[in-house]
């Protein structure tokens, strides 16, 4: 029975130990986070001046818990300096995706505005072909008007039409708005010409 109390109150004792030791290191390790001068790369000798003179430190008495304590901080030091290292490589990856992704779309954009201008341009040519259509109809008219002309004079004439009309495409392809008040001038011609007949 007294063998079995001694043992009870070393137990307790060592309780008791374990419990003071656990609290003094994690004010020891509180002091180690409240130094901004340790890092990732420090050491034990180059360091023990910044706190050698602290309550936290004295408090202890036992410098192997002190330099565990202290090894235990580094540790996690240098962990969070490598996940943050990781969170940086992820950005960094992340903004070359966002600009990769913002290139395609530019050019994207850029190949669907030129296909734009290619229907455009086939737009434009479809005018022209129904200009070139008027003015046979106009002169096919005219030639009635007229009392009717030679076939040769009607090739001609509107050999003399398609020769103007290539002479001036180059013109109007320059510019749309010359274009487009060249085709309102024709359909005006071509109304009063028909509103006459």
């Amino acid at each position: 029975m007294v063998f079995d109390e001694l043992l009870e109150r070393t137990r307790e004792k060592e309780e008791k130990e374990a419990k003071k030791r656990k609290r003094l290191a994690d004010d020891f390790l509180n002091l180690l986070h409240s130094i901004k001068e340790i890092t990732a790369s420090s050491e034990w000798e180059n360091c023990r001046e910044l706190f050698e003179d602290s309550r936290e430190f004295s408090s202890i008495g036992e410098e192997s818990l002190c330099r565990e304590v202290f090894g235990e901080y580094i540790t996690q030091l240098k962990e969070q300096a490598k996940e943050k290292e990781r969170k940086r490589k992820e950005e960094k990856v992340k903004r070359e995706k966002e600009k990769e992704e913002k290139e395609r779309r530019k050019a994207k954009h850029r190949r669907e505005k030129d296909r734009g201008h290619g229907r455009e341009k086939e737009h434009v040519k479809e005018e022209e072909a129904d200009m070139d259509d008027a003015d046979i109809t106009e002169s096919q008219v005219f030639d009635k008007r007229s009392g009717g002309e030679s076939n040769k004079k009607q090739k001609k004439r509107h050999q003399n039409n398609v020769d103007d009309e290539n002479e001036t495409e180059k013109d109007r392809s320059k510019t749309s708005h010359r274009h487009s008040s060249d085709h309102k001038r024709l359909k005006r011609v071509c109304r009063t010409f028909f509103s006459h007949a």
